[in-house]
């Protein structure tokens, strides 16, 4: 929420260049919630509802393709050994998804004022 400059109430489609409120209404109205279901989309259908200039695409389709989709998992140590009032150690995993991370491409995030890397190891 910090580098995006959002909160949680925001559409996570105002990540993406180019879309306005009008643009994010009519996703919703098609069942259009978040990134995962724009990439999902049929590509005519989300040419037809962006109305967008080939460049404008091009500028998405590059926040799109750095958009990580990412894989989190949770380990809870003796977890059949907890009582209430415990303390708990948690292990948490998280890894990308797909193909490895090419770090070279920042997060796309325009309301942002400094450049921030994550590390994914």
């Amino acid at each position: 929420m910090v580098i995006q400059a959002q909160w949680l109430t925001d559409s996570p489609l105002k990540q993406l260049p180019h879309l306005t409120k009008e643009i994010i209404d009519n996703l919703k109205k098609k069942g259009v919630e978040d990134i995962a279901d724009f990439l999902n989309m049929d590509d005519e259908d989300r040419k037809s509802i962006l109305k967008l200039s080939e460049e404008q695409l091009a500028d998405v389709a590059k926040a799109c393709n750095r958009y990580p989709s990412i894989i989190i998992e949770k380990t809870i140590r003796n977890e059949n050994e907890i009582k209430t009032g415990d303390n708990v150690s948690v292990d948490v995993v998280i890894s990308r998804e797909g193909e490895e991370a090419d770090f070279k491409d920042f997060v796309y995030a325009p309301f942002y004022p400094k450049v921030f890397f994550f590390h994914f190891i």
